[in-house]
């Protein structure tokens, strides 16, 4: 290191410099395609539609580690798997895969309320689950859904007179009921997008018939998480998505029969989902300690410069270290 002889101040040495302008680099490169950092020890909920973004390397290699069970087609599985990532790579930016649930086959279009045990302050609110994808049904779309495409591949979900029914009901990804390829868009489209719950929104119709949203949304204490709901519960069939239920408080409403209602679902996005969310946190700490270590050499610097104003007023070089005789 070299010194300010006059001043005592060390200066950054060539390979200090060097340093320096490669972690800047660091700071500026590393997590472009990233979201904004959160913290990490605590998972954020998000409705549907929000985005979340994940490693496409990352989602290939869970695509090709993955095993099928013994009973399907071990060919016809390699065949639609190797779709399914022609399709993923499509819809990437080639280093992240963003997952905004918005398939329109998703939305509940049905919901029922009725009165409730005490029909004056109670109305029941059902609806069932659509998330189309989701061919396993466990509330994640993954490469495990791809097992029951192609375990029912070729067979349709209307048949006439109806078979018993059967999980293939729920291989169900577009407007065709033949379970085909065509069913991998939905998996594709909604890869890595899980639901946990749904937020339950009233309303009322106004003088046009539109429906006006009456906030807030309608809470629920027993829920595992304040921002929704209803908590997803476990599907009562191995045929359809679970149906959920809600038992709104009326007794504050004027009409009680102008009453309507919409649903939102609802995910926990783990911060794991966001790619080089490590190369946020090492940036930040990075870029921390340049700044404080800046600031400190700025700070002795500063101090050491008045020291030596103050020496050389009182007769004094600080830099020189000569003894300079007070004049008379």
């Amino acid at each position: 290191m070299k010194t300010f002889r006059k001043f005592g101040v060390s200066a950054p040495s060539a390979a200090g410099v060097a340093s320096i302008v490669v972690l800047c680099l660091l700071l500026f490169s590393c997590g472009q395609s990233s979201r904004s950092l959160q913290n990490p020890s605590s998972p954020s909920t998000v409705t549907r539609g929000s985005q979340a973004q994940m490693s496409l390397a990352d989602v290939l290699r869970q695509i090709d580690s993955f095993q099928p069970s013994a009973s399907v087609d071990q060919a016809l599985f390699e065949m639609l798997r190797s779709e399914l990532k022609k399709k993923i790579i499509a819809r990437s930016d080639g280093k992240t895969l963003s997952t905004i649930p918005s398939y329109t086959g998703n939305k509940v279009v049905q919901i029922q309320a009725f009165p409730g045990p005490n029909p004056a302050t109670q109305e029941v609110v059902s609806w069932r689950e659509r998330f189309w994808g989701d061919y396993d049904d466990n509330g994640v779309v993954n490469i495990a859904d791809l097992q029951p495409v192609a375990l029912y591949y070729g067979q349709r979900t209307d048949t006439s007179p109806p078979l018993p029914h059967s999980p293939r009901e729920l291989v169900q990804g577009d407007t065709d009921p033949e379970i085909n390829i065509g069913d991998l868009d939905a998996i594709a489209k909604d890869y890595g997008d899980q639901l946990d719950g749904y937020q339950l929104w009233r309303g009322h119709l106004d003088g046009n018939g539109q429906m006006i949203t009456d906030p807030p949304m309608r809470p629920n204490p027993n829920s595992s998480n304040p921002a929704w709901s209803a908590d997803r519960p476990t599907p009562q069939y191995t045929w359809s998505h679970p149906l959920y239920t809600y038992t709104d408080d009326i007794s504050g409403l004027a009409d009680k029969t102008n009453v309507r209602y919409h649903v939102r679902p609802c995910c926990r996005v783990a911060p794991v989902t966001r790619p080089y969310a490590h190369w946020q946190v090492l940036r930040r700490l990075i870029f921390r300690a340049i700044i404080r270590g800046q600031r400190d050499q700025l700070t002795r610097m500063r101090n050491t410069l008045q020291g030596a104003h103050l020496n050389e007023e009182s007769g004094h070089s600080a830099g020189s270290r000569r003894f300079i005789p007070p004049t008379r």
